[in-house]
């Protein structure tokens, strides 16, 4: 394969050709060389010849980087393809792991932190190739709903405190009045409110939940 480590020959006589240095090839040109050994001198001199292919090494993509908020599900798009013909296997590998069936060319992960994932594959000729991408992680942004609230039955406003970062939306379940960070008593029961806030920085968001 192209670049691969240099091939010892025989010794016990001279090498001659393309990529030849005192008795190794360096495969460092992809094409077909004829490589001469030759023995001896004069009239008593002999020699042959053997023919060295060097294959190219496979195309290999891992996609494009992305940028994503902790817990996301991240799609990797990878692709490899070899003039010496069909990918034999393709495997990624990464040190956070987490992979989900790293042996195809499209694995899910969900990484935590910002880590490179390796994707290497092999062609019929053995030959190999890699290429990485990098999946940024950016933190979901601390979020706090405030205390969970105890009020009489009453069409009364109250006004929801507490809560932080500033800026966020509040949700509310069916069976308990909200408009704004107002809420108001409309029948007896445990009701859920959920504060929901998106981070301006990463565009990444999380919520809170009070009773």
């Amino acid at each position: 394969c192209l670049n691969a480590p240099a091939v010892a020959l025989p010794t016990g006589g001279t090498w001659s050709g393309t990529g030849v240095t005192a008795n190794a090839f360096t495969p460092s040109t992809v094409g077909t060389f004829n490589l001469t050994f030759t023995v001896g001198s004069g009239s008593c001199q002999t020699a042959d010849q053997v023919a060295v292919t060097v294959n190219p090494l496979p195309t290999v993509n891992a996609g494009p980087d992305q940028t994503v908020c902790a817990g996301t599900v991240v799609n990797l798009t990878g692709t490899g393809a070899s003039a010496n013909g069909a990918i034999q296997t393709t495997t990624w590998s990464s040190p956070c792991g987490g992979i989900t069936n790293s042996l195809t060319l499209t694995p899910t992960v969900t990484p935590t932190t910002t880590c490179v994932y390796n994707l290497t594959v092999v062609d019929a000729e053995s030959c190999s190739a890699q290429d990485q991408v990098t999946i940024t992680v950016n933190p979901l942004p601390t979020v706090n709903a405030g205390p969970d609230l105890n009020l009489c039955n009453q069409p009364i406003a109250t006004t929801l405190t507490g809560f932080s970062p500033a800026g966020g939306t509040w949700t509310a379940a069916p069976g308990i009045g909200l408009s704004g960070t107002s809420v108001t008593p409309q029948g007896n029961g445990s009701f859920n409110l959920t504060y929901t806030y998106t981070s301006p920085a990463t565009n990444c968001t999380n919520s809170d939940v009070i009773v």
